[in-house]
């Protein structure tokens, strides 16, 4: 099985990295089934579809 290595990034630095959008597949956040990766997007499309929701960490 692949595996990619991602982090958060800012809004506005999007345009200069590849996008990921996904599904989590487990509580913990360890495991997230991609269905889309769209290189440096403009920040519009970045807002509208690529973004992760990921729980906050204390």
């Amino acid at each position: 099985m692949p595996m990619i290595s991602m982090h958060t990034v800012s809004l506005d630095d999007v345009v200069h990295y590849g996008i990921m959008h996904g599904e989590w597949e487990n509580s913990d956040q360890r495991v997230l089934k991609l269905d889309e990766i769209k290189e440096k997007p403009t920040v519009d499309y970045a807002k509208e579809y690529l973004n992760v929701p990921t729980k906050k960490f204390g």
